[in-house]
Protein backbone atom coordinates (compact mmCIF):
# COMPACT_ATOMS: atom_id res chain seq x y z
CA UNK A 1 0.00 0.00 0.00
CA UNK A 2 1.11 3.26 -0.72
CA UNK A 3 1.25 5.50 2.51
CA UNK A 4 4.29 7.60 2.90
CA UNK A 5 1.59 10.28 2.49
CA UNK A 6 -0.33 9.46 5.33
CA UNK A 7 1.97 10.62 8.26
CA UNK A 8 5.28 10.06 10.24
CA UNK A 9 7.25 7.94 10.40
CA UNK A 10 7.71 7.11 6.37
CA UNK A 11 8.43 3.73 6.95
CA UNK A 12 6.96 1.06 5.12
CA UNK A 13 6.92 -2.96 5.85
CA UNK A 14 9.43 -3.71 3.15
CA UNK A 15 12.81 -2.01 3.37
CA UNK A 16 15.40 -2.56 0.31
CA UNK A 17 19.22 -2.03 0.68
CA UNK A 18 18.75 1.07 -0.71
CA UNK A 19 17.11 2.40 2.21
CA UNK A 20 18.47 5.27 3.98
CA UNK A 21 18.28 3.37 7.50
CA UNK A 22 20.86 5.03 9.69
CA UNK A 23 19.39 8.66 8.73
CA UNK A 24 15.84 6.95 9.65
CA UNK A 25 17.54 5.58 12.67
CA UNK A 26 19.24 8.97 14.14
CA UNK A 27 16.29 11.16 12.89
CA UNK A 28 13.30 9.02 14.41
CA UNK A 29 15.20 7.00 16.87
CA UNK A 30 17.08 9.64 18.68
CA UNK A 31 15.55 13.27 17.78
CA UNK A 32 12.18 12.48 17.47
CA UNK A 33 10.63 11.28 20.69
CA UNK A 34 13.32 13.93 22.44
CA UNK A 35 11.48 16.74 19.86
CA UNK A 36 7.97 15.32 20.66
CA UNK A 37 8.19 15.59 24.07
CA UNK A 38 9.75 19.06 24.92
CA UNK A 39 6.69 19.95 22.04
CA UNK A 40 4.13 18.27 24.01
CA UNK A 41 5.73 20.19 27.37
CA UNK A 42 5.64 23.51 25.37
CA UNK A 43 2.26 23.27 24.55
CA UNK A 44 1.16 21.69 27.90
CA UNK A 45 1.92 25.83 28.67
CA UNK A 46 1.10 27.18 25.92
CA UNK A 47 -3.04 25.80 26.57
CA UNK A 48 -2.47 26.54 30.19
CA UNK A 49 -1.31 30.12 29.19
CA UNK A 50 -4.14 30.93 26.21
CA UNK A 51 -7.15 29.54 28.96
CA UNK A 52 -5.88 31.12 31.96
CA UNK A 53 -6.55 34.48 30.31
CA UNK A 54 -9.93 33.73 28.23
CA UNK A 55 -12.14 36.04 30.31
CA UNK A 56 -10.12 38.92 28.82
CA UNK A 57 -10.98 40.76 25.66
CA UNK A 58 -9.59 39.98 22.98
CA UNK A 59 -8.88 36.00 24.04
CA UNK A 60 -10.81 34.59 21.10
CA UNK A 61 -8.13 33.71 18.86
CA UNK A 62 -6.68 32.06 21.89
CA UNK A 63 -9.61 29.16 21.36
CA UNK A 64 -7.60 28.39 17.88
CA UNK A 65 -3.85 28.82 19.27
CA UNK A 66 -4.70 26.10 21.56
CA UNK A 67 -6.38 23.69 19.26
CA UNK A 68 -3.39 24.42 17.00
CA UNK A 69 -1.14 23.36 20.01
CA UNK A 70 -3.07 20.13 20.96
CA UNK A 71 -3.11 18.72 16.89
CA UNK A 72 0.71 19.43 16.56
CA UNK A 73 1.41 17.86 20.10
CA UNK A 74 -1.24 14.60 18.97
CA UNK A 75 0.76 14.71 15.87
CA UNK A 76 4.22 13.37 17.72
CA UNK A 77 2.52 11.62 20.31
CA UNK A 78 0.66 9.11 18.43
CA UNK A 79 3.96 8.21 16.65
CA UNK A 80 5.88 7.64 19.84
CA UNK A 81 5.27 4.14 19.89
CA UNK A 82 6.03 3.49 16.39
CA UNK A 83 9.50 5.60 17.29
CA UNK A 84 10.32 3.18 20.31
CA UNK A 85 9.53 0.41 18.37
CA UNK A 86 10.76 0.42 15.18
CA UNK A 87 14.09 2.75 15.11
CA UNK A 88 15.14 2.96 18.72
CA UNK A 89 15.30 -0.53 18.98
CA UNK A 90 18.13 -3.00 18.68
CA UNK A 91 17.27 -4.39 15.49
CA UNK A 92 15.98 -2.42 12.29
CA UNK A 93 13.65 -3.02 10.41
CA UNK A 94 12.52 -5.59 13.49
CA UNK A 95 10.71 -8.41 12.73
CA UNK A 96 6.91 -6.93 12.81
CA UNK A 97 4.27 -8.86 14.31
CA UNK A 98 0.92 -9.31 12.97
CA UNK A 99 -0.09 -6.49 15.38
CA UNK A 100 2.16 -4.25 15.00
CA UNK A 101 1.49 -4.09 11.64
CA UNK A 102 -1.84 -2.44 12.16
CA UNK A 103 -0.14 -0.81 14.87
CA UNK A 104 2.29 0.80 13.13
CA UNK A 105 -0.18 1.69 9.97
CA UNK A 106 -2.70 3.67 12.24
CA UNK A 107 -0.29 5.25 14.83
CA UNK A 108 2.40 5.88 12.32
CA UNK A 109 0.14 6.67 8.96
CA UNK A 110 -3.71 6.93 9.95
CA UNK A 111 -3.76 9.10 12.83
CA UNK A 112 -0.79 11.42 12.12
CA UNK A 113 -2.60 12.53 8.93
CA UNK A 114 -5.70 13.26 11.04
CA UNK A 115 -4.04 15.54 13.39
CA UNK A 116 -1.95 17.23 10.75
CA UNK A 117 -4.95 17.70 8.39
CA UNK A 118 -6.88 19.46 11.10
CA UNK A 119 -4.16 21.65 12.24
CA UNK A 120 -3.30 22.96 8.85
CA UNK A 121 -7.21 23.93 8.87
CA UNK A 122 -7.22 25.49 11.95
CA UNK A 123 -4.32 27.20 10.68
CA UNK A 124 -6.07 28.75 7.70
CA UNK A 125 -9.15 29.44 9.48
CA UNK A 126 -6.36 31.59 12.57
CA UNK A 127 -4.81 33.34 9.46
CA UNK A 128 -7.99 34.34 7.85
CA UNK A 129 -9.69 35.40 11.08
CA UNK A 130 -6.60 37.60 11.62
CA UNK A 131 -6.30 39.50 8.72
CA UNK A 132 -10.28 40.24 9.11
CA UNK A 133 -9.70 41.52 12.76
CA UNK A 134 -6.45 43.39 11.57
CA UNK A 135 -7.67 44.83 8.78
CA UNK A 136 -11.73 45.20 9.62
CA UNK A 137 -11.47 45.83 13.60
CA UNK A 138 -15.12 47.26 14.17
CA UNK A 139 -17.13 45.22 11.67
CA UNK A 140 -15.36 42.26 13.61
CA UNK A 141 -17.30 42.91 16.83
CA UNK A 142 -20.47 40.78 15.45
CA UNK A 143 -19.01 37.95 15.45
CA UNK A 144 -15.39 37.92 16.56
CA UNK A 145 -16.29 36.52 20.16
CA UNK A 146 -14.85 32.85 21.99
CA UNK A 147 -18.25 31.17 21.34
CA UNK A 148 -18.01 31.76 17.29
CA UNK A 149 -14.44 30.87 17.04
CA UNK A 150 -14.97 27.38 19.47
CA UNK A 151 -17.61 26.68 16.71
CA UNK A 152 -15.24 26.88 14.00
CA UNK A 153 -12.83 24.87 15.84
CA UNK A 154 -15.33 22.11 16.50
CA UNK A 155 -16.51 22.22 12.55
CA UNK A 156 -13.01 21.87 11.37
CA UNK A 157 -11.81 19.38 14.14
CA UNK A 158 -15.25 17.25 12.55
CA UNK A 159 -14.49 17.65 9.26
CA UNK A 160 -10.81 16.84 9.61
CA UNK A 161 -11.75 13.33 11.59
CA UNK A 162 -14.62 12.50 8.68
CA UNK A 163 -12.73 12.92 5.87
CA UNK A 164 -10.03 10.87 7.12
CA UNK A 165 -11.80 7.90 8.79
CA UNK A 166 -12.10 5.51 6.47
CA UNK A 167 -8.67 5.28 6.39
CA UNK A 168 -8.63 3.42 9.76
CA UNK A 169 -11.16 0.64 8.46
CA UNK A 170 -10.26 0.25 4.08
CA UNK A 171 -7.23 -2.41 4.58
CA UNK A 172 -6.46 -5.67 6.35
CA UNK A 173 -3.37 -7.54 7.52
CA UNK A 174 -2.15 -10.54 5.06
CA UNK A 175 0.61 -12.92 5.80
CA UNK A 176 3.03 -14.05 3.40
CA UNK A 177 3.04 -18.29 2.75
CA UNK A 178 5.95 -18.14 0.74
CA UNK A 179 9.39 -16.11 -0.32
CA UNK A 180 8.15 -12.92 -2.79
CA UNK A 181 10.51 -10.23 -4.39
CA UNK A 182 9.45 -6.53 -4.24
CA UNK A 183 11.28 -3.52 -4.90
CA UNK A 184 14.23 -5.73 -5.93
CA UNK A 185 14.80 -7.10 -3.12
CA UNK A 186 13.56 -11.00 -1.78
CA UNK A 187 12.26 -11.79 1.54
CA UNK A 188 11.56 -14.85 3.21
CA UNK A 189 8.61 -15.26 5.77
CA UNK A 190 9.49 -14.92 9.39
CA UNK A 191 12.97 -13.07 8.63
CA UNK A 192 12.17 -9.34 7.81
CA UNK A 193 8.64 -9.76 6.79
CA UNK A 194 5.93 -11.31 9.02
CA UNK A 195 2.98 -9.25 7.67
CA UNK A 196 1.51 -6.60 5.15
CA UNK A 197 -1.75 -4.29 4.56
CA UNK A 198 -3.54 -4.08 1.56
CA UNK A 199 -7.15 -2.78 0.73
CA UNK A 200 -10.20 -4.85 1.27
CA UNK A 201 -11.51 -4.72 -1.87
CA UNK A 202 -9.44 -6.16 -4.78
CA UNK A 203 -11.27 -4.22 -7.80
CA UNK A 204 -10.90 -0.79 -8.27
CA UNK A 205 -7.90 -0.96 -5.70
CA UNK A 206 -5.25 1.07 -8.04
CA UNK A 207 -8.31 3.76 -8.43
CA UNK A 208 -8.87 4.05 -5.03
CA UNK A 209 -5.15 4.31 -4.25
CA UNK A 210 -4.83 7.62 -6.67
CA UNK A 211 -7.79 9.32 -5.35
CA UNK A 212 -6.39 8.97 -2.30
CA UNK A 213 -3.29 10.17 -3.34
CA UNK A 214 -4.00 12.92 -5.09
CA UNK A 215 -7.00 13.80 -2.08
CA UNK A 216 -4.30 13.91 0.14
CA UNK A 217 -2.02 16.23 -1.82
CA UNK A 218 -4.67 18.44 -2.79
CA UNK A 219 -6.64 18.80 1.10
CA UNK A 220 -3.91 18.64 2.92
CA UNK A 221 -0.27 20.34 1.07
CA UNK A 222 -1.35 22.64 -2.35
CA UNK A 223 -4.92 23.96 -1.34
CA UNK A 224 -3.89 25.18 1.88
CA UNK A 225 -0.34 26.12 1.13
CA UNK A 226 -1.85 28.49 -1.58
CA UNK A 227 -4.25 30.09 0.69
CA UNK A 228 -1.72 30.51 3.12
CA UNK A 229 0.38 32.32 0.70
CA UNK A 230 -2.51 34.33 -0.26
CA UNK A 231 -3.12 35.21 3.52
CA UNK A 232 0.54 36.01 4.10
CA UNK A 233 0.68 38.92 1.65
CA UNK A 234 -2.82 40.27 2.58
CA UNK A 235 -1.69 39.71 6.42
CA UNK A 236 1.39 42.09 5.86
CA UNK A 237 -0.29 44.75 3.62
CA UNK A 238 -2.76 44.99 6.96
CA UNK A 239 -0.10 44.88 9.36
CA UNK A 240 1.75 47.81 7.52
CA UNK A 241 -1.42 49.60 7.44
CA UNK A 242 -2.20 49.36 11.28
CA UNK A 243 1.22 50.11 12.19
CA UNK A 244 1.28 53.27 9.91
CA UNK A 245 -2.11 54.26 11.94
CA UNK A 246 -0.94 53.80 15.25
CA UNK A 247 2.40 55.55 14.76
CA UNK A 248 0.63 58.71 13.31
CA UNK A 249 -2.10 58.55 16.54
CA UNK A 250 0.48 58.26 18.72
CA UNK A 251 3.85 60.40 17.24
CA UNK A 252 3.47 62.59 20.50
CA UNK A 253 3.10 60.07 23.27
CA UNK A 254 5.94 58.07 24.47
CA UNK A 255 3.56 55.43 26.17
CA UNK A 256 1.63 55.23 22.94
CA UNK A 257 4.30 54.75 20.83
CA UNK A 258 5.49 52.01 23.00
CA UNK A 259 1.85 50.01 23.05
CA UNK A 260 2.12 50.76 19.12
CA UNK A 261 5.20 48.71 19.07
CA UNK A 262 3.97 45.85 20.95
CA UNK A 263 0.84 45.91 19.17
CA UNK A 264 2.46 45.52 15.77
CA UNK A 265 4.76 42.70 17.29
CA UNK A 266 2.04 40.79 18.78
CA UNK A 267 0.24 41.27 15.46
CA UNK A 268 3.81 40.04 13.40
CA UNK A 269 3.78 36.77 15.57
CA UNK A 270 1.06 35.39 13.66
CA UNK A 271 3.58 36.02 10.16
CA UNK A 272 6.26 34.47 11.71
CA UNK A 273 4.39 31.46 12.40
CA UNK A 274 2.92 31.46 9.21
CA UNK A 275 6.10 31.90 7.84
CA UNK A 276 7.70 29.04 9.70
CA UNK A 277 4.42 26.40 8.47
CA UNK A 278 5.05 27.61 5.48
CA UNK A 279 9.37 26.65 5.46
CA UNK A 280 7.50 23.11 6.17
CA UNK A 281 4.88 22.66 4.08
CA UNK A 282 5.73 24.01 0.98
CA UNK A 283 8.66 21.69 0.48
CA UNK A 284 6.48 19.22 2.04
CA UNK A 285 3.72 19.56 -0.63
CA UNK A 286 6.63 19.67 -3.18
CA UNK A 287 8.13 16.26 -2.76
CA UNK A 288 4.51 14.46 -2.16
CA UNK A 289 3.38 15.99 -5.66
CA UNK A 290 6.69 15.08 -7.45
CA UNK A 291 6.56 11.51 -5.92
CA UNK A 292 2.71 11.15 -7.22
CA UNK A 293 3.79 12.73 -10.75
CA UNK A 294 6.54 10.13 -10.40
CA UNK A 295 4.84 6.98 -9.80
CA UNK A 296 7.13 6.52 -7.01
CA UNK A 297 5.01 3.68 -4.62
CA UNK A 298 6.59 4.57 -1.31
CA UNK A 299 9.77 6.21 0.57
CA UNK A 300 11.77 3.10 0.31
CA UNK A 301 11.95 3.28 -3.36
CA UNK A 302 13.61 6.55 -4.37
CA UNK A 303 14.20 9.62 -2.95
CA UNK A 304 13.74 8.89 0.75
CA UNK A 305 16.31 11.15 2.25
CA UNK A 306 14.11 14.18 1.13
CA UNK A 307 10.84 12.93 2.35
CA UNK A 308 13.15 11.79 5.45
CA UNK A 309 13.98 15.31 6.55
CA UNK A 310 10.76 16.93 4.94
CA UNK A 311 8.83 15.24 7.53
CA UNK A 312 11.34 15.57 10.78
CA UNK A 313 11.51 19.15 10.07
CA UNK A 314 7.66 19.17 10.53
CA UNK A 315 8.06 17.81 13.83
CA UNK A 316 10.80 20.06 14.67
CA UNK A 317 8.82 23.51 13.25
CA UNK A 318 5.98 22.35 16.30
CA UNK A 319 9.19 22.83 18.99
CA UNK A 320 8.90 26.69 18.24
CA UNK A 321 5.66 27.80 18.06
CA UNK A 322 5.77 28.93 21.71
CA UNK A 323 8.96 30.74 21.94
CA UNK A 324 7.46 33.15 18.99
CA UNK A 325 4.65 33.74 21.01
CA UNK A 326 6.76 34.03 24.36
CA UNK A 327 9.41 36.88 22.28
CA UNK A 328 6.45 38.84 20.36
CA UNK A 329 2.83 38.47 22.25
CA UNK A 330 3.41 41.07 24.98
CA UNK A 331 0.30 39.85 26.81
CA UNK A 332 0.84 36.03 26.41
CA UNK A 333 4.57 36.64 27.84
CA UNK A 334 2.88 38.42 30.56
CA UNK A 335 0.72 35.98 31.42
CA UNK A 336 3.33 33.30 31.37
CA UNK A 337 6.01 34.51 33.46
CA UNK A 338 3.08 35.24 36.07
CA UNK A 339 1.71 31.48 35.98
CA UNK A 340 5.38 30.65 36.04
CA UNK A 341 5.91 32.96 39.52
CA UNK A 342 2.90 31.36 40.83
CA UNK A 343 4.28 27.82 40.63
CA UNK A 344 7.94 28.80 41.90
CA UNK A 345 8.26 27.64 45.15
CA UNK A 346 8.86 30.24 48.08
CA UNK A 347 11.81 30.25 50.15
CA UNK A 348 11.63 29.06 53.36
CA UNK A 349 13.62 30.92 56.29
CA UNK A 350 16.60 29.12 57.82
CA UNK A 351 15.30 27.49 61.50
CA UNK A 352 18.06 29.76 63.41
CA UNK A 353 16.53 33.11 62.08
CA UNK A 354 13.07 32.39 62.86
CA UNK A 355 14.11 31.38 66.34
CA UNK A 356 16.06 34.32 66.98
CA UNK A 357 13.17 36.57 65.66
CA UNK A 358 10.89 35.27 68.07
CA UNK A 359 13.42 35.91 71.22
CA UNK A 360 13.72 39.51 69.59
CA UNK A 361 10.30 40.19 69.74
Amino acid sequence: MEEAEMGLPPLIYDIPPVFNTSLARSLYGVAAPIIVILTFINNIMVVITMYSDLPKKGSASRIQHAAIACCNSLVGIVQLPVHFYLFAGPNFPPSISKPWCGVFRILGFVLPHIFHTISMWQFIGLSIQRYLVFRFPFSCVSWYNIENMTRLVKVISGAGVLVNIVKLFDFELIDFDESIVMNGTAYSVGKILTCRARYRFINGADVYAAFCDWFVALVVHIIPCAILVIVYVLLISAICRNNTRRQNLSKNSRTGRRQAKNQTVKECSVLVILTLCLLVEIPSATVRVRQIISAIPDVTSGGGDEIIITHFFLLLSYYFYVYIYLVMNHDFRKTFLSIVRKWRPIQQRDAIELRVRTRQV
